[in-house]
């Protein structure tokens, strides 16, 4: 299931939602939404590139961001974190 959202740009864009709750909370893998922001490729981006691109994206779509290591990562975590957004959108990522 993908929803489209608003980049920086004022761009829509479509984005793969990972995960949904009853209570409409979703999360999207953050891969998932490089891959819609940078179509042509994102994995040669720099940090310097992609970190204030996701910050802008979180703000604008009043969404939150969720990161564990592997060890620790739990998608129920993800959608959980998703309560405390004004949106009920959660970005995840497992850091590993």
């Amino acid at each position: 299931m993908s929803a489209t959202f608003t980049d920086s740009k004022g761009r829509i864009i479509p984005v793969e939602i990972t995960m949904n709750a009853p209570d409409k909370r979703r999360a999207i893998n953050i891969c998932a939404l490089f891959d819609s922001l940078w179509p042509e490729g994102w994995y040669r981006l720099g940090y310097d590139v992609t970190t204030p691109a996701l910050s802008c994206w979180l703000a604008e779509n009043k969404a939150c961001y969720y990161a564990a290591p592997r060890e620790t990562f739990s998608r129920r975590s993800a959608i959980d974190a998703a309560a405390s957004c004004v949106s009920g959108i959660v970005v995840m990522e497992d850091m590993s």
